[in-house]
């Protein structure tokens, strides 16, 4: 429907700052054409040299910010990631300055019949409204607006889970001697796990 099929999605992908929102969605429209080669990186440089200011000092409203996103969009639809997004609402709500309204206008955009080619995903761990819960109360309902025009997707990672990961962030190196310090480090943090009531955590680190 948004013509994704054929031409593929340009990611957009940026992690969030202590900065205004309009700032990072800019810097993810720079490294999307980062990540690209010819007249399709051109047209997307282009566009965000248009805007005024620049990445480091950017003046642009958010009108124009989401004016360049949703040119660039006409071009090849977008997929625009931002982890870390906590960071951009803190700021917003300890600097005054960014506007939410921004996202409320490309989710809105995205959806309904003929939807602006884009997909919208911030990553964080709270909601938005668990990060504005500080600020006056016309702003909360603002925000509690913004974050209805998303669709929460909970992480909670199961036990197996999280073990798996932090397994995987230790690499046994032959003849170095680390695997025999891993080994006993294991067994001495196992044995305390086990003398807390901890049993389930030392039986799965075991297993994966």
């Amino acid at each position: 429907r948004i013509g994704a099929d054929k031409a593929g999605l340009l990611a957009a992908l940026a992690t969030g700052r202590h900065e205004p929102i309009e700032k990072t969605v800019v810097r993810a429209l720079l490294n999307a054409a980062a990540n690209v080669d010819g007249h399709l990186k051109r047209d997307v440089l282009e566009i965000v040299s248009d805007l005024p200011g620049d990445a480091d000092a950017l003046a642009a409203s958010s009108e124009q910010v989401y004016d360049a996103l949703t040119q660039v969009a006409t071009r090849q639809p977008l997929l625009v990631v931002i982890d870390e997004f906590g960071k951009v609402l803190e700021h917003h709500v300890t600097e005054g300055v960014g506007d939410g309204f921004l996202l409320q206008r490309i989710a809105e955009a995205s959806a309904g019949r003929e939807p602006l080619p884009v997909f919208l995903f911030t990553l964080q761990h709270l909601s938005f409204s668990d990060y504005v819960g500080t600020i006056a109360d016309g702003s909360r309902r603002e925000w509690a607006k913004i974050q209805g025009r998303f669709e929460d997707i909970a992480f909670a990672p199961s036990l197996d889970e999280m073990v798996t990961l932090t397994r995987r962030l230790f690499t046994r190196v032959p003849g170095t001697g680390i695997t025999a310090d891993l080994s006993a480090y294991g067994e001495r943090t196992a044995s305390r796990f086990a003398s807390c009531g901890l049993d389930a955590l030392v039986d799965e680190s075991a297993r994966v």
